[in-house]
């Protein structure tokens, strides 16, 4: 959008569910949002409007704005259940290969209670940042390759961003939770 444009009011999904290709082949599209549709009546009419067809929608939620994604998986006047719910917990053992997502397990489920049950469990869940920050520690390691010891220190802490502090608390909690014969 260029500086100072008003922003535009335009669906941004609209699915051709009219032109599908071959309407014995089934298909898995992958939705990723961050909140709401600017038209919620326009998202649930694309969605029954394609329930005829062998698509599967699997809807990723991202953030705390996913009631509405989250009311796709029980909507009325689909022919089949063609939708599926997958959303973000907060969870320290979770380090993704993009450091964006650090801290949050993907969770997948065949239906609303089921999802409600693991987004519960995730709740009561500790978050242990000495956790999350091993496990950065470890994908810096292995994406940065063989150096020797203070230049791997050095690099690893300017890639995950750690202090010392945080680093040795780090390196503490993989030592007491690696096992007795260390990290793997």
């Amino acid at each position: 959008m260029r500086p100072g444009a008003a922003p535009t009011t335009r669906p941004r999904w609209r699915p051709s569910t009219t032109t599908y290709p071959d309407p014995e082949t089934p298909a898995l599209v992958n939705f990723q949002t961050d909140g709401e549709p600017q038209n919620r009546q326009a998202a649930e009419d694309a969605l029954r409007a394609a329930a005829h067809l062998p698509i599967f929608w699997a809807f990723v939620g991202f953030g705390p704005r996913i009631e509405f994604l989250r009311q796709l998986d029980t909507l009325q006047g689909r022919l089949l259940d063609n939708a599926l719910v997958v959303l973000r917990a907060p969870d320290s053992s979770a380090v993704a290969m993009d450091a964006r997502f650090d801290g949050e397990r993907l969770l997948r489920a065949c239906c609303e209670p089921h999802l409600a049950r693991l987004v519960a469990a995730y709740q009561h869940r500790r978050f242990v940042a000495e956790e999350l920050w091993a496990g950065q520690i470890t994908r810096a390691v292995r994406l940065l390759g063989p150096l020797d010891e203070e230049e791997m220190y050095d690099r690893v802490v300017a890639v995950i961003g750690l202090d010392e502090e945080q680093l040795m608390r780090a390196v503490a909690w993989q030592g007491s939770h690696s096992g007795p014969s260390g990290p793997g």
